[in-house]
C-alpha cells in the first residue's frame, strides 16, 4: 500500500533557545490543524510538525510542503545553527515553499541563502506599531493581541495564496440597510481589510445593494466563481427576503458562510438556515481589533475550504462531495443530490448522523470508508500513551482526541491505564478522552455502555472516589492491587513511598500492565517516558512485551519519539546508541522483527506507520490494520 499523500503539511522550525518558540508554535498549530481542547471545531485539519532545531523533516507523505521559519536573536546570533538550516534545506526536492517570520529588527544577521530578504514577515515593534496606529489601539492587553493576529493573518494569506494561485476569492457582505447598527459594521470590517491586510491580493469586496435588476447576475457570481458570503446578523436580516435569499443562494451552490452575529434585545424569528456555521458574536461596543480578527477567521475559512477540496476530489466519482459537515437543508436545496454523501472527517455524532436515515442518505468521511459497518464493534483498543519531550506534548494530546473520536465512532471501546488525579496537569491523556466522549457517545448509552474501560494500579487504585463517582457513566474503573493493601494507607504511601516498599508499587503496575493487555484486542502505542517512570520498566516497553507474549496486534507509532522509537531501532536491527540496551533480555522479543507485531499490515506499512506524522494517516493505517484483522477472522 503506498498511503495517499496529504496536498500541505507544513513545518514549524525556531531556535531551541527561542524561549516563546514552542509556545508560538502550538499557537500555530491550533492556527491550522486544530485545537485539541475545542472538541466540535471546524478545524482546517492541515498537518503541523514541530522541528525546533532543524529536526529531520519528513517530506514523503505530503505533496507540497510550508516550512515555517521562526527568527528571533537567538537564531541570528548562531551561525552554526543557520548554516545546518541552509545546508538542509538545499538537501529537500520536494514542492517547498517557506514563510519566514523575523521578531527582530538586525535583518542582516540572517544569512540562509534560500530565504528571500523581500519575502520576510516582519514581525517587530516598528510594524506592529503601525497596526496600533491603524487600528486605533490604547489598551495594552490588545496590543500584545495584534502581534498574535498579525502573525497568523501573515501566515494565513502565504497560505491561501499557495492553494489558491492566481484566483482571488470573491467576498459579499450581507446585511440588511433596514438596520444603521449592521451597516456600520460592513463599513468599518471594510476599512480594516483595506488598511490592515493584504486581502486585495485574494479579495474583491462586495457590498450588496441588491434589488431584482441584478440577483441574477449575483446568483451568477455565486454559483461560478469562489464565493465567501459574510452574513452580518442584525435584528432586522431574518425580515429580509434579499438576505435571505442571499444565504440560502451560498448554501445551494456550497459557497463557504460567516455570521457576525450583532444581535441586540429582541428577534422574534431567527432565520434557521443559518445554522451549520461560524458564528462570531460582536457587542455594541465593538473595535476595529475585532474586524481584525474577523479577517482571520474569513481566511481560515477560505483556506479549509480549499485543503478540504483538495482532500476530498478522490471522491467526486462515487457520490457527492461536501466541504462542510452535512445537514439535511442541503437536500433539500439540491434534491437530485446522490445518495452516498461525502464529507471531511470527522465524522458527525450519532444523533445528527441518524437524522439522514430518515431521507435515506447515506453520509460517509473518508476514514469511514476505510471500515466496514460493525466489522469493530465491541472490540477493546488498549492506549499504550505517555509523555516524551515536552515539545510532543500538544501534540500527543491532539493525536488522542482525534483517535479516539474515530474509534467511538466504530464502536470500539478505550482501554487505558492512567489516573484522573493528574487532570490539571500539561498532559492528561485521560481527561482528554473524557471531553471526547462526552460529546460523541450516543444518548442511548448514558446508562447502559462505558466506552472508557480505566486500569488503576495501588495506591491510585484506593483514591479519587469523588471523580469516579462523577465520570461512572463513562467511564469503568478496574482496581489491581495484588497486595490487597487497605484505601486508608494510600494517600500516604504516594506522598512517601518507603524505599523498602517499592516492591508493592511494581508488583502492583506489572498486575495492571497483564490485565489490561490481556483484556485488549488490539494495542496502540506511542511515545513513553525513557525516564522519571514508576516500577522496574518503562510503562510502554512493558507493555508492547506483554503484547507480544500474548501476540496481541501492536501498533507502534514513532513520530513522538520515547520508548516507541527506540522499539522501532530494535525491531529494523538498529541496535546503536538504544536507549533500551540496558534492559537486556526484556528486550530479545524484539529480534524477531516486525513481524511480531501481528497487527494486519505489512512490513512496508509498519515502517510507514513509524515514519507518519499526520494523525489522519496514522488512523488510516490502523484502521486499515484493524479491518485486515477482523476481515480474516470473518472468513
Amino acid at each position: 500500500m503506498s498511503i495517499e499523500k496529504n496536498p500541505l503539511q507544513i513545518n514549524i522550525i525556531w531556535h531551541i533557545n527561542f524561549k516563546k518558540g514552542k509556545e508560538i508554535a502550538e499557537s500555530i498549530f491550533k492556527l491550522l490543524n486544530r485545537d485539541p481542547d475545542e472538541i466540535n471545531q471546524h478545524e482546517v485539519g492541515i498537518p503541523v510538525h514541530f522541528n525546533p532545531n532543524s529536526k529531520k523533516i519528513n517530506t514523503k507523505f505530503s505533496e507540497k510542503i510550508g516550512i515555517i521559519i521562526l527568527i528571533d536573536l537567538e537564531f541570528l546570533n548562531d551561525d552554526d545553527y543557520q548554516k545546518e538550516i541552509e545546508n538542509y534545506l538545499d538537501k529537500i526536492n520536494t514542492n517547498v515553499f517557506m514563510i519566514p517570520i523575523l521578531f527582530e529588527k538586525n535583518i542582516e544577521a540572517l544569512r540562509i541563502k534560500q530565504i528571500k530578504k523581500s519575502n520576510i514577515f516582519k514581525l517587530e515593534e516598528e510594524y506592529l506599531n503601525s497596526l496600533v496606529t491603524q487600528l486605533e489601539i490604547t489598551d495594552e492587553v490588545e496590543y500584545g493581541k495584534v502581534q498574535e493576529i498579525a502573525l497568523s493573518n501573515n501566515i494565513l494569506e502565504k497560505l491561501l495564496s499557495e492553494l489558491y494561485e492566481e484566483k482571488k476569492l470573491k467576498l459579499f457582505l450581507s446585511h440588511t440597510k433596514r438596520d444603521s447598527f449592521g451597516k456600520k459594521q460592513a463599513i468599518m470590517l471594510k476599512k480594516v481589510i483595506e488598511d490592515c491586510t493584504k486581502t486585495d491580493t485574494f479579495f474583491d469586496v462586495n457590498d450588496i445593494e441588491i434589488g431584482n435588476d441584478i440577483w441574477l447576475e449575483i446568483e451568477t457570481e455565486i454559483k461560478e466563481k469562489e464565493v465567501f458570503l459574510v452574513v452580518i446578523n442584525t435584528k432586522e436580516y431574518s425580515n429580509s427576503s434579499w438576505c435571505r435569499k442571499e444565504v440560502l443562494c451560498a448554501k445551494k451552490y456550497k459557497r463557504p458562510i460567516l455570521e457576525i452575529n450583532s444581535l441586540k434585545g429582541k428577534q422574534y424569528r431567527s432565520f434557521p438556515y443559518l445554522g451549520n456555521t461560524k458564528r462570531i458574536i460582536l457587542g455594541e461596543d465593538f473595535k476595529k481589533i475585532d474586524f481584525y480578527e474577523i479577517v482571520t477567521e474569513i481566511y481560515l475559512k477560505a483556506l479549509r475550504l480549499k485543503y478540504k477540496e483538495l482532500l476530498m476530489v478522490k471522491f467526486k466519482e462515487q457520490g457527492e462531495i461536501l466541504l462542510n459537515s452535512p445537514e439535511v437543508l442541503d437536500i433539500a436545496l439540491n434534491p437530485n443530490m446522490k445518495n452516498i454523501i461525502y464529507y471531511p472527517d470527522p465524522p458527525l455524532p450519532k444523533e445528527e448522523k441518524d437524522l439522514f436515515d430518515v431521507i435515506k442518505k447515506e453520509i460517509k468521511t473518508p476514514l469511514e470508508v476505510l471500515v466496514n459497518e460493525n466489522i469493530l464493534e465491541g472490540k477493546n483498543a488498549m492506549i499504550s500513551i505517555s509523555e516524551t519531550e515536552p515539545v510532543y506534548t500538544f501534540q500527543i494530546k491532539s493525536f488522542i482526541s482525534e483517535i479516539v473520536r474515530y474509534f467511538i465512532a466504530f464502536d470500539l471501546n478505550i482501554l487505558y491505564g492512567g489516573s484522573l488525579k493528574y487532570e490539571n496537569s500539561p498532559l492528561n491523556l485521560l481527561c482528554q478522552m473524557l471531553k471526547t466522549i462526552e460529546f460523541y457517545k450516543k444518548n442511548e448509552e448514558i446508562d447502559s455502555q462505558k466506552r472508557i474501560i480505566n486500569y488503576l494500579a495501588y495506591p491510585l487504585s484506593e483514591m479519587n472516589i469523588k471523580e469516579r463517582i462523577k465520570y461512572k457513566h463513562n467511564i469503568e474503573f478496574i482496581s489491581c492491587n495484588p497486595n490487597n493493601i487497605s484505601s486508608e494507607e494510600a494517600e500516604n504511601y504516594l506522598k512517601s513511598i518507603p524505599k523498602d516498599s517499592a516492591i508493592i508499587w511494581d508488583t502492583s503496575l506489572k498486575d495492571m500492565r497483564n490485565r489490561i493487555v490481556n483484556d485488549s484486542n488490539y494495542i496502540i502505542v506511542a511515545g513513553g517516558k525513557l525516564s522519571g517512570f514508576k516500577g522496574e520498566f518503562p510503562g510502554v516497553l512493558e507493555e508492547v512485551c506483554i503484547g507480544i507474549k500474548y501476540k496481541k496486534p501492536i501498533y507502534i507509532i514513532g513520530c513522538y519519539g520515547g520508548v516507541a522509537k527506540e522499539i522501532i531501532k530494535l525491531l529494523l536491527k538498529d541496535k546503536k546508541n538504544n536507549e533500551l540496551e540496558r534492559y537486556g533480555n526484556e528486550i530479545k522479543c524484539f529480534d524477531e522483527g516486525i513481524k511480531i507485531l501481528n497487527n494486519g499490515l505489512s512490513e512496508n506499512e509498519n515502517k510507514m506507520l513509524f515514519e507518519l506524522e499526520s494523525s489522519i494517516q496514522i488512523i488510516e493505517l490502523i484502521l486499515k490494520g484493524m479491518s485486515n484483522i477482523e476481515g480474516e477472522n470473518k472468513k
